[in-house]
């Protein structure tokens, strides 16, 4: 669950080169601050190496090592958030669960901090919820034991977009219909870049973990709002 030394660079390597190919770049890694003491013998046992990568969009950050003296006309924040939901979902698909690599959150919006952990542990494990120079706009905090799932790291809650109780009854047919509609998804937002996001529901993940994957592609493809989206995957009951 901790990789060695040669794993953990090969696969910060893969996610750089990655990155360079969809005009991001990556300009160093950061290592969250936790207090591991805290935590059980079952959570400990799976404790994984948790990193923050710094993400820039080259056009507009330079390919120097410096950034450029004026980018602010050049800066496309939406573009910017779809690059980065494309490093994401394609980074996920190239290295992948089996490696043990996921990401909790990549996103020039929010930043998710979650673990096998109880709720009062999560402040106490992660000292960046703790720092009083740590700001902002609000915080969204959700506990769930997982009944349907073995409990792991990864499938803790909040997800990247939701916080959501799962108990999902049609989940396969959710599941397989998406994937059958697959073939005929068209964008002119992601353009080639459209098959990197397949397939959109990713394996190993719980039931919310799927609702998940299907609500962060229709807010972040920029045609729906948050409150559309979510409004148009749980429909009013009749």
């Amino acid at each position: 669950f901790k990789p060695d030394t040669e794993v953990l660079k090969e696969t910060l390597n893969t996610f750089e080169e990655v990155a360079d190919s969809l005009d991001l770049r990556v300009l160093g890694w950061r290592e969250v601050p936790r207090d591991s003491s805290l935590l059980g013998p079952a959570a400990a046992s799976r404790e994984p190496i948790i990193l923050q990568p710094f993400i820039v969009l080259k056009s507009a950050f330079g390919d120097g090592n410096a950034p450029k003296e004026s980018f602010e006309s050049e800066f496309d924040e939406p573009y910017f958030e779809r690059q980065l939901y494309v490093l994401r979902k394609r980074v996920t698909h190239v290295i992948g669960l089996h490696n043990w690599f996921y990401l909790c959150s990549l996103s020039n919006k929010n930043i998710v901090y979650k673990g096998q952990l109880s709720p009062v542990q999560v402040y106490e494990y992660y000292f960046d919820l703790v720092n009083v120079d740590y700001e902002g706009h609000f915080a969204l905090v959700h506990s769930r034991f997982s009944t349907n799932t073995f409990p792991s790291w990864d499938r803790a809650q909040p997800l990247r977009w939701a916080a959501h109780n799962g108990e999902i009854n049609t989940l396969r047919g959710n599941k397989n219909w998406m994937r059958a509609r697959e073939g005929l998804m068209k964008s002119d937002l992601f353009g080639d870049e459209l098959e990197m996001l397949l397939p959109i529901i990713e394996d190993g993940g719980s039931d919310s973990a799927a609702f998940d994957n299907v609500l962060e592609l229709l807010t972040i493809n920029g045609v729906l709002s948050l409150p559309e989206a979510v409004m148009l995957m749980v429909p009013e009951a009749w």
